[in-house]
This record gives C-alpha cells, structure tokens and sequence, in this order.
C-alpha cells in the first residue's frame, strides 16, 4: 500500500501553515519551537528479516488566547511512515491530528495543564470514521527553584487495539550553565549539553506505541500497532537565534510492527507494556538496528 495525498488534504495543510505561521510570528513566547520539520530512516533487521524505515514528519504550535492566568494552545502535527520488508512487501501509514491545552498558572510557581489530542491515523486508501482515534490527559507542574522544575501526569489513548495508559514524570533540571536535563520520565527522557552559545549536543531515549487503521475495502479494517524504544545523540546548530538544525545518529532497542484482525479482543497497556495476555497478532515484525534522523525547527528566541 503507498499513500497519496488527497489535493485538498495538501491544499488544507499549506493554509493553515501559511495562515498560523502568521499568527504566531505575533506571539513572544520566549524560545517556542513554531513548526519544525524531522526526517528519519531506520535500518531494522532480525534473525530472518531484514528492511528499514522512512519517515517525514511535522509539527505546527499555534496560540488561542494567553492571559496573566490562562494560556490556551494547539499543535498540528502531520506524520507518514513507510515500512520497506524486501521478502514480506511494504506499506504506508500516516497520522494528522490536533492537541489542545489549556494551562492555569495558580501561582508564580504552580501551573495545571489538561489537553486532547484527535486525528486520523489510517493508510489513507480509503478514510472514514473508523480512522480516527483520540487521548486526553494532564499534569501538575511546581517550579521549586531557578533551576528545577518538576511535576507528574498522565494520558489516556484510545488506540485501535484497545486502552492506554502513559503515567509520567515531567523534569526540567539546570544542573549547571551548560548541563541540561529535561523530558518526560521515563518514556523521553533528554539531557543536553551547551557546547557554545549557538551548538549542543543532545541525548535521548524514547518510547512510544502507536496504531493505525488500515483500508476498510481492500485490508478489511485491519489495524497496524507500531511500538518502538530507541536512543539518539545529536548535534544541534542554532542560526541566527531562530532557525535550529540538528543530525544525529542512534540506535532502534525495539521497532516491532503487529498486524491485527479488526475483531480482536481489545485490552489495556501502560506505556508500550500490555497488561494481562493480549491477542495474538496475525503477524509480527520485530526488530532492532541504526537509526538516522536530521530535523529543522523555526524558534521565537526570548530576546525578539
């Protein structure tokens, strides 16, 4: 299965980059990444396997209303997947979606934060209302000091396979002036370290478990359920305070594609971990291997 953009579906997404990117030039959010554009391919192979990965992605933060008390927010975010398997064939899967927060800050140091998140997530051969699925979720941040701020939360996905639970820990630790660790425990963890005021280098490691629907006429509504765990150290530039290049190099633990019937027994999962014994896939990809990813990201800087 290959994926071709409906023109409408191009015409939409160019609008509402060309139309937001617009509005949020009038924001002064100090150091918001606006949009960004990240490339990545994965070379996975297994004891009787062997194939890689290529994948385009972007992303859109737009403002709705910002008070002294309130901040309301979006992100858009577009993404396509194609899985190349020499001795099994390939396939395309994309997601568009759209997170919503909304943000109350109770004091200088306390702020509470909910959001929803909806989108398609299909091969985008046929689209209907079995493609789309959706997450909701919060957390609570404290600001302990200049330099650590922490906070806990959690988010409920209503994947194709069944129900999800993401617990996590948010951190932003200045350990020292150039020493610098933040994310979400323990699904994106990232420490960064200022090589000089415009290079850093950038360490991560990355959990995440995604589904997607498949063709309803020529797949039956299949389902794809994608789970990956992976490490990256990259280097990113900073030119002229507002644009960030980064290229790194890193390593796939676990990148495992399961197929499923649509009737398969729904069940839960924490994280990427399932809870109790979930149905069988009717096949199952499992493999680990290099991975390459460059990426571009348009910055407000905190001094504009």
């Amino acid at each position: 299965m290959r994926l071709a953009l409906l023109p409408s579906a191009v015409r939409l997404l160019w609008f509402l980059v060309a139309f937001l990117s617009a509005f949020i030039a009038q924001a002064q959010r100090p150091n918001l990444e606006v949009a960004g554009l990240e490339y990545r391919h994965s070379r996975l192979s297994n004891d009787s396997l062997k194939g890689h990965v290529n994948s385009v992605a972007a992303f859109l933060n737009f403002p709705i209303l910002k008070t002294e008390k309130r901040m309301i927010g979006g992100r858009f975010q577009a993404n396509n997947s194609q899985l190349d398997l020499p001795d099994k064939g390939a396939f395309s899967v994309t997601r568009l979606d759209l997170n919503l927060f909304w943000q109350r800050n109770y004091s200088e140091t306390t702020k509470l934060q909910f959001f929803v998140q909806g989108g398609l997530y299909s091969d985008f051969v046929d689209i209907s209302g079995e493609d789309m699925r959706y997450a909701i979720g919060g957390s609570y941040t404290i600001r302990h000091g200049p330099r650590l701020t922490s906070g806990s939360g959690v988010q409920y996905a209503r994947q194709f396979f069944g129900y999800q639970i993401n617990p996590f820990i948010a951190i932003h630790y200045d350990i020292s002036d150039r020493l610098h660790l933040s994310g979400l425990l323990p699904i994106r963890p990232r420490l960064d370290y200022q090589l000089s005021e415009s290079i850093s280098w950038v360490n991560e490691i990355s959990g995440n478990l995604t589904s997607y629907r498949l063709s309803h006429q020529s797949r039956h509504s299949q389902y794809v359920k994608v789970t990956q765990w992976y490490g990256l150290s990259s280097l990113a530039v900073m030119v002229k305070k507002r644009h960030k290049f980064s290229a790194g190099l890193g390593y796939d633990f676990r990148n495992q594609v399961q197929l499923y019937d649509n009737d398969s027994q729904p069940y839960w999962s924490i994280i990427t971990f399932p809870i109790g014994k979930p149905t069988q896939p009717i096949a199952d990809f499992n493999a680990r291997g290099l991975r390459m990813q460059v990426s571009y990201h348009l910055v407000l800087n905190r001094n504009e």
